[in-house]
């Protein structure tokens, strides 16, 4: 590994030679003490030194920068996970030869497939890269360490992930995405999933070597023209003990589980290419068109999160976005990828059935009549206009000396919309980081870049440098006939907060689950009384996030009933009771987005 001998070979000529390993870095002082989204890296150190011949040097694996995230989330409860991702940063030597004392660049100083032996002032680590959104006065209703729900109990959260790796079926084939997908969605089939929450379905391009071996968890690996394409599962697992896992377990055995769907977005062909011209392709922007109308007809539970990938292509007309081999030179086209989820029963399932569509209710016969007749007496433009549209904004990072940490204050300064004064009324679904492809570090060239599909051949004259950008994916909160806004050009936090989660115009962007828990040494009283607090919590759930999710809500006669209004607001809750008082069973889901 060239890095590590470059590297090491620094160390040696130090005088001062680190005797412990380095822990991980946490990149979170740059974070605006008000940011209600932003992100937080955790970028591997050295963990042990080699004085072998090979002069080699190993990194802290992927799993512990896992762990260390984890003891952030600790000490920092005030915040949500909206997505994570595997991200690739560069690094620039400072001084001494500590990784710690390293700066960050947002871009090689070098061509971008230069030869991987840069020089003892530059390596590239795999790092892992966190994104947040700050609790409001609304989730604290449901994250509170006093409340008996361990689903709403961050003492039991632990963020955790699952790496599915293509099979060679022969010499020159691997398992295709959707094979790959099959086997996540049977491992979510299984009982223990039941403690889960899902948070995002990577996919990410690991180096190969010469025999297509590769190694998902390492933290630097050597360059290579071979890619091999993984599902990198992220969730977070609620635990508190065996005992009160069977317990739980055995009373909701007919709790539904998630299956996990994947649905691409390829770019059109607008013109085809000759020896002297490049291929013209509909820009990124027509993708989230597609997508945004897709998910607004299609039955989905939940929005995961929405991905740009990068595939070689060998015909124009022809795409091919589910292979998991890539070898590198040649042209390369960007589409968009959606994951989302659906929720099927777990009783009576059938394995070789992966994604099927919710029976409608009557409430949602009934909608879909009234728009049926709708749409036959508007027009199809009018019709795009009511839908929930999916948007993206690109932050394009160029100038050297312009470290990636400063992009947390662009994020902060476009929500908070500084420059009119305003606020965004967007409802953050998800945000990736992207590679941007030039042969200098012009800003407005860049911007222009990241809304072209087609990239060209990487290896031209044209593509000499890589940069780093940030794509929000986000929803944009219509004011426009909103009668408790009419006189406020934006919504004020908490307004907006209340909006995110009491009306149907935002893609449902997570769930949160509720559990049934009886403790046989404690009385019936006690079981009432815990009964009935997570029964009110449940009336300032939503859901009716794609206009599809009304579902009439049954409850006993112990629970007071809903007044007309509230009754309106509440979409897509089931509530899973098994108890001897005469709880229907239902699930919850609620939104978690910005």
């Amino acid at each position: 590994m060239s890095y590590c001998a470059v590297y090491l070979n620094r160390i040696h000529r130090e005088k001062n030679l680190p005797e412990k390993p380095e822990d991980p870095l946490i990149l979170e002082k740059s974070i605006p003490y008000d940011a209600e989204f932003t992100f937080i890296d955790f970028v591997p150190s050295v963990l042990t030194y080699s004085s072998s011949a090979h002069h080699q040097v190993e990194y802290h694996r992927f799993s512990h920068l896992i762990d260390t995230a984890n003891n952030w989330l600790d000490k920092n409860s005030h915040w949500n996970i909206i997505n994570c991702e595997t991200v690739r940063l560069s690094y620039r030597h400072n001084v001494t030869s500590m990784v710690s004392r390293w700066e960050q660049q947002i871009n090689p100083v070098t061509p971008l497939w230069s030869p991987i032996s840069r020089g003892e002032f530059e390596t590239s680590l795999k790092a892992f890269r966190l994104w947040i959104r700050r609790k409001d006065k609304f989730d604290s209703d449901y994250y509170n360490n006093n409340n008996d729900d361990i689903m709403f109990n961050d003492k039991f959260r632990k963020l955790k992930h699952l790496d599915f790796i293509p099979k060679r079926l022969n010499e020159n084939s691997f398992e295709t995405i959707d094979q790959l997908l099959e086997r996540v969605n049977g491992r979510l089939k299984q009982p223990d999933t039941l403690f889960w929450n899902i948070i995002t379905l990577e996919s990410l391009k690991i180096e190969a070597n010469s025999e297509w071996f590769i190694d998902p968890e390492i933290s630097l690996a050597d360059e290579s023209s071979r890619h091999l394409t993984i599902l990198r599962l992220f969730y977070e697992q609620y635990k508190s003990g065996d005992d009160m896992n069977a317990i739980i377990l055995e009373e909701n055995d007919d709790y539904p589980y998630t299956v996990i769907g994947i649905e691409d977005f390829k770019p059109e062909l607008l013109s085809a290419g000759s020896f002297f011209k490049r291929p013209e392709f509909e820009p990124f922007c027509s993708l989230t068109q597609r997508a945004s109308r897709w998910l607004n007809s299609q039955y989905v539970d939940y929005f995961l999160n929405a991905q740009s990938i990068d595939i070689k292509i060998k015909s124009p007309s022809k795409l091919e976005t589910r292979n998991c081999t890539n070898i590198e030179h040649g042209h390369y086209i960007q589409f968009l990828r959606i994951v989302y989820c659906k929720l099927l029963p777990r009783i009576n399932n059938n394995d070789s059935e992966t994604i099927i569509k919710r029976p409608k209710s009557t409430h949602e016969q009934q909608q879909q009549q009234q728009q049926q007749t709708t749409n036959q007496s508007s027009s199809s433009s009018s019709s795009d206009n009511n839908i929930i549209q999916l948007c993206s904004k690109v932050f394009v990072a160029t100038k050297l000396d312009h470290p990636l940490d400063s992009m947390q204050q662009r994020i902060y300064n476009w929500l908070h919309h500084q420059d009119n004064n305003q606020q965004q009324n967007v409802c953050i679904l998800g945000a990736e980081t992207i590679n941007v492809y030039g042969k200098d570090d012009d800003e407005k060239v860049l911007e222009k870049k990241t809304s072209d599909c087609f990239y060209g051949n990487r290896l031209g004259s044209l593509n000499t440098f890589t940069f780093k950008a940030i794509r929000l994916y986000y929803c944009q909160i219509p004011i426009i006939g909103d009668n408790d806004h009419d006189d406020n050009d934006f919504i004020d936090k908490d307004s907006r907060a209340k909006y995110y989660r009491c009306t149907g115009k935002t893609f449902q962007r997570k769930k949160s689950r509720n559990f049934t828990y009886s403790n046989s040494n404690s009385n019936n009283n006690n079981r009432e009384k815990s009964l009935q607090r997570k029964n009110s919590k449940l009336k300032i759930i939503h859901s009716n996030s794609f206009r599809m999710n009304n579902v009439t809500i049954k409850q006993s006669s112990m629970n007071e009933k809903l007044d007309e209004k509230e009754s309106n607001r509440i979409g897509f809750i089931k509530s899973l009771r098994r108890s001897k008082s005469h709880i229907q069973n239902h699930h919850s889901t609620s939104c978690n987005c910005m």
